[in-house]
């Protein structure tokens, strides 16, 4: 059955040259698999027929698509996690998020050991282990469980 069938009429929705448009209609004419959040989206934040018709690309990251930053440099997000040593995920973003080279090639962050810690920051841990947010024991999940 499929998940469409719920009896309610779709919403149209009119787009700019005039023609209408359901959620369900956009799913067809996009790509195979386009999720129906995505047709949803386009269709609550544009009528332009251009903006809602356009290609859906791919989140899931092109490992060889090649980046330009603006020193005229090109890296790839495998080259640079190479480069850099750190994981995909975050080349991918920083080459995503910027075009600037002293960002995009930064030295990632290291964490303090505990001995480099200021009292200020040896403090604000401390408040923040208080409030069990990560919760090793898991006693907040069985607190909700229990109330």
């Amino acid at each position: 059955m499929s998940h469409f069938s719920t009896g309610r009429k779709s919403r149209e929705y009119k787009l700019d040259d005039g023609t209408t448009i359901t959620v369900q209609g956009l799913l067809k004419v996009l790509a195979k698999g386009t999720c129906i959040n995505t047709a949803w989206n386009r269709l609550q934040n544009s009528s332009d027929p251009k903006v809602v018709y356009r290609e859906v690309k791919s989140t899931r990251g092109n490992l060889a698509k090649v980046y330009t930053l603006d020193d005229g440099t090109k890296w790839t997000m495998v080259e640079l996690a190479k480069h850099l040593g750190i994981k995909k995920s975050t080349a991918g973003a920083r080459l995503c998020l910027t075009s600037d080279p002293a960002k995009v090639l930064a030295p990632l962050r290291e964490q303090k050991k505990p001995s480099e810690l200021t009292e200020e920051e040896i403090e604000i841990q401390k408040d923040f282990d208080s409030r069990m947010y990560f919760d090793p024991d898991g006693f907040w999940s069985l607190f909700n469980r229990v109330a």
